[in-house]
């Protein structure tokens, strides 16, 4: 189950007559068919396939001309641009890829500005995850960005030498996400930018918002427990020296869902995706002893599998956003090995994280069921 499909997976699951208060049980034929099961019609082959060679033509850029600080956020920036384009009509691709954009680059700036300060950066944490988590009342548009800003703004939450470091790493992301977008929309833009004018009427967001800002409304629920568990992984981040310890509060921005079997099912897909992708990296990183643009044609494998299957089958996915990232800090030079361990780690814990403040916040606050 991808990111585009959280609004709909959670009002089919608030209304389903197992969904109930809790998490619901599967067996281990259905959790196989879960992990496994690939919804052709979701399959986006020609949009992962330019993502995946803008993507990494700008990382390779970055690298090759010395500049190995700007790749990260080049390749981000770019990587979550085409995650947000979902296929629709040219009219409305573009919006919602400048509106990812928007967000992407606002979250940089953000995360960056707070992380030399802990208690401020819990707070901000807190206020932008119950933000990004509301986000997905607003439809699929509003769940998915809200999903990848909250991701990058854990991204970017680590402390750098200045100021102009911070508004560097924004712009960079801005960058990646705007080349990201050209590309997307410039052939229809030079043969028919009529086409470009398209739009989806709708209510506003404004109205959106309230029409679920109830008590025990599902997406509220959702925006609580989605903040808890980031203010709990990003304590945990805090205290803990290892590199890449902001993997955990990113997790669990990936993971957790508005309704509880998506939830759980989704967490099981992230393991199940990271073991896998951890062992192919391995692979490429040991046995064969890939470098350098070797390493960048794996990137481009894991960034075209990553949007390739990322709304048919989450976990398969997974090893694709798997070797994208490991694969990306490989090509800067980190060891692989400590990559792979601390990747699975703190995989492991955001998963115990979203299940425990799952189970403790429907069991506390279960959400109101919709009636026909």
């Amino acid at each position: 189950m991808g990111t585009s499909c959280l609004w709909q997976a959670a009002t089919m699951h608030a209304t389903h007559p197992s969904g109930g208060t809790g998490f619901s049980l599967i067996g281990p034929n259905g959790w196989v068919h879960e992990l496994t099961r690939i919804d052709r019609e979701r399959l986006l082959p020609g949009i992962a396939l330019r993502s995946a060679v803008v993507t990494v033509a700008i990382t390779v850029f970055a690298v090759a001309s010395g500049s190995l600080r700007d790749a990260i956020p080049l390749a981000l920036g770019g990587f979550f641009a085409a995650v947000a384009d979902t296929g629709e009509h040219v009219g409305q691709r573009w919006r919602t890829m400048l509106w990812t954009t928007m967000w992407l680059t606002l979250a940089t700036s953000i995360g960056g500005l707070v992380a030399g300060n802990a208690a401020v950066l819990i707070v901000c944490a807190a206020v932008v995850a119950f933000a990004c988590g509301y986000a997905a009342s607003l439809g699929p548009r509003g769940a998915i960005i809200g999903v990848l800003t909250l991701v990058i703004f854990n991204a970017f939450s680590v402390p750098v030498a200045t100021t102009a470091d911070v508004l560097r790493n924004a712009g960079m992301v801005a960058i990646g996400a705007l080349i990201q977008t050209l590309a997307t929309v410039v052939f229809t833009l030079l043969t028919r930018p009529r086409h470009m004018l398209r739009r989806d009427p709708r209510p506003s967001v404004a109205a959106r918002l309230r029409e679920h800002w109830a008590r025990r409304d599902l997406f509220r629920l959702h925006a609580m427990r989605l903040t808890a568990a980031i203010v709990i992984g990003v304590v945990i981040e805090q205290r803990d020296l290892h590199p890449h310890a902001n993997w955990i509060p990113i997790v669990i921005a990936w993971v957790t869902l508005p309704d509880r079997h998506g939830t759980v099912t989704k967490v099981a897909a992230r393991i199940t995706g990271t073991l896998l992708g951890a062992v192919a990296m391995w692979f490429v990183g040991t046995v064969l002893d890939l470098h350098g643009y070797e390493v960048a044609a794996v990137i481009a494998m894991g960034a075209f599998i990553s949007v390739w299957l990322l709304r048919a089958n989450y976990s398969l996915a997974v090893i694709g956003i798997t070797i994208f990232m490991l694969g990306l800090f490989d090509l800067l030079g980190q060891p692989i090995q400590m990559l792979i361990r601390n990747r699975i780690l703190d995989t492991i814990v955001a998963g115990v994280i979203v299940l425990a403040v799952g189970l403790v916040g429907t069991a506390l606050f279960p959400a109101r069921v919709p009636t026909e």
